[in-house]
């Protein structure tokens, strides 16, 4: 199997970082990073879902169940959102 090609590349001065999109729509946003870990032989993908701030609290059903088909299947739990990450927020008033 051929390995595809990365999607979309960061990196900043000390950190640099390669993703996968593995799905892509108005919804969502489903990254994947490889990573290789000493313990497992194998390689392993390590997955975040980047949502529009109107769907943070409620990801759409059809996200949810490619990020649980793609990157969750083989753990028991998965942590989708984390609150406190909405306590640092503004609201962004629409420029008419």
């Amino acid at each position: 199997m051929n390995d595809p090609g990365w999607n979309i590349a960061t990196s900043n001065s000390t950190n640099s970082y390669k993703f996968l999109v593995l799905f892509s729509d108005a919804n969502c946003l489903i990254l994947a990073e490889k990573l290789r870990s000493a313990a497992v032989e194998r390689r392993w993908l390590r997955c975040s879902m980047w949502l529009p701030r109107h769907r943070i609290t409620k990801p759409p059903k059809c996200c949810l169940f490619v990020f649980e088909l793609l990157c969750a299947y083989m753990d028991d739990t998965v942590e989708v959102f984390d609150n406190s990450c909405l306590q640092n927020t503004t609201k962004l008033s629409k420029s008419t």
